[in-house]
């Protein structure tokens, strides 16, 4: 899989530079749409800078809304983005990239906003990707990001693509069919769950960064079309040009660094408090 840069060009899939994609997105709807209709803003996927951005009146200040639609697999994903259902896909790039390499839609990448953080989680007993030789693995989809870091993984540890392992795929939620089907013996997983998984006795094989490298993976991405003959996507496509969407994301960069401030010096008083803890002794704090 490569690894994007901004301004980087990948088989017609131009990648523009920016830090908030959805707010840079939207904020173009409301510039060019003017007054006075409130946009609504069609997205797939979908995180925490829109419900940061909804949460702080950044959305509002734009005059615009943002519907969103979870994400049921890799594959209703692209098909609805290609179909004009959805507006903008916000989830791993691969998926844009892999709209363009079939042909399914030419498209543009707004922004790239995270790194994989993905870990492969084995079933109990399992100590290395050595031993999923033979084994049945389970991914989201056989041509993604999770499954083509999966494929790295193995390949590195002496396992043949597709030869030594097979993969099972449709799965969205790939702990908890982990979970009902032991003969599912690894999988990709977000660190948020592996450590959920590692409580009930799962085994963490390491990170994706750690074994084969820090990865961009996480953004948002439109169809081309936006910018050419489709009525809702004109104005957004001529905006995501202009200096003055900026704003929005500038907007949700200050946001950020007040919550990552506050963050800090709620950590920095409970780390205080534990250490006056410690020093008081047990039971010296009792009351009643």
């Amino acid at each position: 899989m490569s690894r994007l840069y901004p301004g980087a060009t990948v088989k017609g899939a131009r990648v523009v530079r920016g830090f908030a994609g959805i707010a840079i997105f939207a904020a173009g709807v409301a510039l060019l749409a003017q007054k006075p209709a409130v946009q609504t803003l069609r997205v797939v996927g979908g995180g925490m800078p829109i419900r940061v951005a909804r949460m702080n009146g950044i959305l509002a200040k734009y005059g615009i809304e943002v519907q969103t639609t979870a994400m049921n697999s890799s594959e209703v994903m692209r098909a609805d983005l290609a179909d004009g259902k959805e507006d903008i896909a916000e989830s791993g790039l691969d998926n844009g990239i892999a709209m363009v390499a079939n042909g399914v839609a030419d498209i543009i990448l707004v922004d790239g906003s995270a790194y994989a953080d993905q870990e492969l989680v084995a079933q109990p007993g399992i100590k290395s990707a050595a031993e999923l030789r033979g084994k049945t693995l389970i991914v989201d989809a056989t041509n993604t990001q999770n499954a083509l870091m999966l494929k790295k993984i193995l390949l590195l540890s002496g396992l043949k693509e597709m030869a030594d392992y097979k993969f099972v795929s449709g799965y969205v939620n790939r702990f908890e069919e982990m979970r009902k089907h032991k003969e599912y013996a690894a999988g990709m997983l977000g660190s948020t769950q592996a450590r959920v998984a590692e409580r009930e006795g799962f085994v963490s094989l390491g990170t994706s960064a750690k074994l084969i490298g820090p990865l961009l993976n996480g953004g948002a991405f439109v169809r081309r079309e936006i910018g050419n003959d489709d009525p809702r996507g004109t104005a957004t496509g001529e905006a995501l040009r202009r200096i003055g969407p900026i704003a929005a994301a500038d907007d949700l960069v200050r946001v950020a660094h007040r919550h990552e401030r506050n963050a800090r010096a709620r950590l920095r008083d409970a780390a205080e408090e534990g250490d006056r803890a410690v020093e008081r002794g047990p039971g010296l704090d009792r009351r009643g």
